[in-house]
């Protein structure tokens, strides 16, 4: 069960070959700028965005005020819900500078950070089912337990905003897993053990969400869990593309199919709606969403059960067919002549074998061959000896039988 924490996956192995690779006290400080310095840049138009909608409404005073002269929590809860579908957007930025700092930096290829060509597009499709399904099992388990409450199908004419939610999940799936897993958790498997690759990079991941909106302890585990599960699966699978398929439908069923919180955030289309009661938060998660409650634990456990009894592909090293760039060229020759030189091996093998069958029948034969002269002699000599009985005395007999004898002697010499 714990291959993976022994044996490299190819995606690592060819991290290894990277310029630069600190320990794991520096790269998780470069971690730290990396994350601000795509946050700094994200930010940026969407604060620009946000004053602009505010600089409307106040120019059109629109902006309730409460007593004391601020704007309501309600009208700051619908600016937020107005910025959001541009946030997820947003990431793809992330995503870049994680790349760019991984090609520049640590002069790294794209394959050791999990873009794999080789069934990219199953592993997504995939990836994407397992995530709907995960998510739908954590709420079943919920609805079970009676502590969640179906209110019915809500989504009239927000089909295009579904959508377009869909697609900003899409991105905002893809650009946390190629930080924490094909950037972050990948640099320090190369030069450190794999487990505390994987330790390493989900506690980090749950700290990422530390000012989210109904954070706690339990929450905050699940988020550790969920960062195991992800980085085995992409240790799994030697690629990116499912988990951030998973990452995506994950938040997507959430949020916009369920219309629960996304980790303490609430989408403003959904496709149903359930509700959860207040008293059953520990298994719901209650305001933070289904992820901070115990059924996203049964089912972050069991999934990193399953996985963790999983054959694994790519470990011990296997090499995966991704073209000229992809390929570790200081490994594939030796497998080749290794295989070569077995064949020859074999071949000398069948030839001396065939060979000794030869001699062998050749020996058989010469055998067969004398036998058969010696008992063609003996017929002859009976038959003379037969011959001088009937017509002379003993003693003619026994001469006769000892010349006889003589020539069967020259003959065999």
């Amino acid at each position: 069960m714990l291959t993976v924490f022994k044996k490299r996956p190819s995606i690592v192995v060819e991290a290894q070959k990277a310029k630069f690779k600190p320990n794991i006290i520096i790269q998780t400080l470069i971690f730290i700028v990396v994350f601000f310095a795509s946050q700094l840049l994200v930010g940026i138009p969407i604060g620009i965005y946000s004053a602009v909608l505010t600089f409307r409404d106040g120019f059109s005073g629109n902006i309730p005020l409460d007593p004391l002269g601020n704007p309501t929590a309600e009208y700051i809860a619908n600016i937020q819900n107005e910025m959001m579908l541009p946030s997820l957007i947003l990431t793809f930025i992330t995503t870049i500078v994680a790349i760019l700092y991984c090609k520049l930096i640590e002069k790294r290829s794209l394959y050791s950070m999990g873009f794999v060509r080789k069934k990219a597009v199953t592993d997504y499709l995939i990836g994407a089912g397992l995530g709907v399904l995960m998510l739908g099992l954590a709420l079943l388990i919920s609805f079970l337990c009676g502590t969640v409450k179906y209110e019915g199908f809500v989504l009239g004419g927000g089909i295009g905003l579904l959508l377009l939610f869909l697609l900003g999940f899409i991105l905002q799936g893809m650009s946390e897993e190629v930080l924490v897993r094909g950037y972050y958790m990948i640099s320090v498997s190369a030069r450190h053990s794999i487990l505390l690759a994987v330790i390493s990079n989900s506690v980090i991941f749950a700290l990422l969400h530390i000012l989210n909106n109904g954070i706690d302890v339990l929450p905050l585990i699940n988020l550790t869990l969920f960062g195991i599960f992800a980085s085995l699966y992409t240790l799994k699978t030697n690629s990116i593309w499912g988990i951030c398929a998973l990452h995506t439908t994950w938040n997507f069923a959430q949020g916009n199919i369920f219309g629960i919180r996304v980790s303490g955030i609430e989408t403003p289309v959904t496709l149903f709606s359930f509700s959860l009661n207040d008293e059953g938060s520990l298994i719901n998660g209650g305001s933070f969403g289904l992820e901070g409650g115990l059924a996203v634990t049964i089912v972050l456990v069991l999934g990193t059960i399953i996985l963790l009894s999983m054959k694994g592909r790519g470990l011990d090293y296997e090499l995966v067919d991704q073209g000229n760039n992809d390929k570790d060229n200081n490994v594939t020759p030796e497998i080749a002549a290794t295989s070569d030189l077995a064949t020859e091996t074999e071949t000398s093998a069948d030839l001396a074998t065939q060979t000794g069958t030869t001699a062998d029948t050749a020996t058989d034969m010469a055998t067969e061959t004398d036998t058969d002269t010696d008992i063609a002699t003996e017929n002859d000599t009976q038959t003379d000896a037969n011959t001088d009985i009937d017509t002379d005395t003993n003693t003619q007999t026994d001469a006769n039988v000892d010349a006889d004898n003589d020539t069967q002697t020259d003959s065999v010499q």
